[in-house]
């Protein structure tokens, strides 16, 4: 990363590596979650969704 030192590089890996743990215990609470995986279930078979994607 060219223009920062590297401390500010150790900073945004840091900063990196917290927001992608964030992002997966997000995920792994969403997919665990049965009301979200009904909703979701619900929206995909909405016919609208399968011309989309079909």
């Amino acid at each position: 990363m060219e223009g920062i030192t590297a401390d500010e590089g150790r900073e945004l890996r840091k900063l990196k590596n917290e927001n992608m743990k964030m992002i997966e215990d997000v995920y792994m609470a969403l997919v665990g979650d049965r009301e979200v995986q009904a909703w979701i279930e619900k929206i995909k078979a909405h016919e609208w969704v399968r011309m989309v994607e079909g």
